[in-house]
């Protein structure tokens, strides 16, 4: 059996008996309890116990005859039905439970998690949440997964601005594409930002073991805030359309400005870039 669908199936809550037998009933329908125990190598016991609990969840169908009991399985399509229904309205149910019981209380701790899954998981639920003010800095992977939320949200009167640091953008407020090379030089380019409501901001640093903080702590909110305008601003008045963002600055100063960047994990890109754009 392929260990990747046992895991699966136990992962929406089958025991490992009862993925086995589920999967050997598929196999070769209808079978007997005594057939399924023998091709799947659980002893008879076990086996009874699993196709019980496998019928009494919908999962198996069972007929009598003059041997004894036949059973097959329920088909796949029909079952990942019945359990997706089943889940989304628990999730339904505990979201309404879990709701009333959050007690909102003034917090300016650094919240600090790691893992893609939760970074994900907090910026969906800032975006979902907002209620009048969303300022964000997306990198493609991330306004493709997003893309949807931003939307609800600026459907819903969230007034939106963005700062889109690869080549995708999507329809907001105000949305600037910012140049390549300034996002690698600002290490922009796998941030994950957002400050919602002017009093909550995530920080995710998207790069290798991906690391997260949330906070509303009022002064980190002001300077993501701030640095979010800051940059929006820069971008919308920055129309000289130079190739290089650091080429009319003197030399001194450049190198200067330079050094900080390899210092801290970038490289200049002598590539040329183009100019903030506001979007359509």
């Amino acid at each position: 059996m392929a260990t990747d669908t046992l895991a699966a199936l136990q992962d929406l809550g089958f025991t490992e008996y009862e993925s086995r037998v589920y999967l050997t009933l598929l196999a070769s329908p209808p079978t007997t309890g005594y057939q399924v125990s023998v091709r799947a190598g659980i002893p008879r016991s076990m086996v009874y116990e699993a196709l019980g609990r496998l019928e009494s969840r919908g999962a198996v169908l069972r007929a009598g005859d003059r041997r004894g009991s036949l059973y097959r399985p329920v088909p796949p399509e029909a079952l990942l039905d019945h359990l997706e229904q089943s889940f989304h309205q628990r999730v339904v149910a505990l979201r309404k439970d879990l709701g009333g019981r959050v007690q909102v209380q003034d917090d300016d701790r650094f919240w600090s998690g790691r893992g893609r899954k939760l970074a994900y998981g907090l910026a969906h639920q800032l975006l979902e949440t907002a209620e009048r003010e969303l300022l964000v800095v997306l990198a493609d992977p991330e306004v493709e997964l997003f893309a949807e939320g931003l939307g609800a949200a600026t459907a819903r009167g969230v007034r939106m601005a963005a700062i889109f640091t690869g080549d995708l953008a999507v329809p907001c407020g105000l949305g600037v594409r910012h140049p390549r090379l300034e996002s690698e030089i600002q290490q922009l380019d796998r941030l994950l930002l957002i400050v919602a409501d002017g009093n909550q901001v995530l920080i995710a640093d998207l790069r290798g073991e991906i690391s997260s903080t949330l906070t509303a702590n009022s002064h980190m909110v002001l300077i993501a805030r701030q640095f979010v305008w800051m940059e929006l601003l820069t971008q919308r008045l920055n129309a000289s359309g130079a190739p290089d963002p650091l080429a009319s600055l003197p030399a001194e100063e450049r190198r200067f400005l330079e050094a900080i960047g390899a210092s801290s994990g970038s490289q200049v890109n002598p590539a040329p870039s183009q100019a903030g754009d506001r979007l359509p």
